[in-house]
């Protein structure tokens, strides 16, 4: 069985077992049994309906030190969205492997999706035309890994015509690197890397706030990251394009400052507001407004 069957499975036995009360498992052990085979077996049930210590840690200083008395329950992670979630960032941790027939199947998958042409051999000089560094995506893809690959594929069926559009030589727009960093930015945002550990990188992680809303819309779709990512990287898009308009000069070597003009229009609407579905949150983000810079930023403190 694959590693990309294997998630498929454990999805979908996540999916019966959530409508379970905790208390219906006698032991951990009972836990690793019904997973055998679909899942970690070392993995306890606790795990799965804990919350991400970065999430537990991630509290106002006062609300700290007040913890006895009060507690911020309106920001809890319920066991249906703790499972959703836990769900996700297994997924979200899945690194690349440039021997695995799965990963090279799913740039096929891409690539077709993007030329409308069969591949033959991974490398191939055509990846450049869709915004990746070199004619081996799998050196662009090692960041960002699975999760990474499967949400570009997701935007290429879903904005097939506006990618032939967004890739043309003259927008000087690099799509595959910009979904990669969306996808990059999200991850730590939600809390889904483990490799970002609290409090160092506590700056990254998205409020108590938001990561509750993040995982109440997951448990109501499955695909909302994925939502979110196509969100983000057509307003990149359209960003880079305004930018390019309105600052003399500016070349790609500027082109960070449409993504951080993304990420802190993303951080405003979602710090401090919730949301009941993607469409309120996505029509919050698109009435809102982020002051781009008028000029390009000085290259001599490079």
């Amino acid at each position: 069985m694959s590693s990309l069957d294997v998630n498929t499975k454990t999805w979908e036995l996540g999916r019966e077992m959530k409508s379970f009360d905790l208390g219906c498992f006698e032991s951990d052990e009972e836990t690793t049994m019904l997973t055998e085979g679909i899942y970690t077996k070392s993995r306890s049930k606790q795990s799965f309906f804990e919350e991400p210590i970065t999430h537990v840690q991630n509290q106002p200083f006062l609300l700290k030190i007040f913890l006895a008395c009060w507690s911020d329950k309106k920001n809890r992670l319920t066991s249906n969205e703790l499972w959703s979630f836990s769900k996700l960032r297994e997924d979200a941790n899945v690194t690349f492997d440039p021997h695995s027939d799965d990963f090279n199947n799913l740039l096929r998958e891409l690539y077709t999706l993007l030329t409308n042409e069969t591949l033959l051999e991974v490398s191939n000089e055509k990846w450049k035309a869709f915004g990746f560094q070199n004619s081996n995506p799998r050196s662009d893809f090692r960041a960002g890994g699975l999760l990474a690959i499967l949400q570009l594929i997701s935007y290429a069926k879903s904005y097939n015509n506006r990618v032939k559009f967004m890739v043309a030589a003259a927008n000087e727009f690099l799509l595959a690197i910009s979904s990669i960093n969306i996808t990059h930015f999200l991850v730590k945002y939600y809390h889904l890397s483990n490799q970002k550990q609290f409090p160092k990188y506590h700056k990254e992680y998205c409020s108590r706030n938001a990561l509750k809303t993040f995982c109440r819309l997951l448990d109501q779709d499955s695909e909302i990251l994925e939502q979110i990512h196509h969100l983000l990287l057509n307003d990149l898009y359209d960003t880079w394009q305004k930018i390019r308009k309105e600052v003399p000069g500016v070349t790609l070597l500027d082109f960070g400052m449409a993504q951080e003009a993304v990420k802190r229009k993303f951080k405003n609407i979602t710090q401090n507001r919730s949301y009941n579905n993607f469409d309120s949150l996505s029509k919050a983000y698109s009435a809102a407004y982020v002051k781009l810079p008028r000029k390009r930023p000085s290259l001599s403190s490079h």
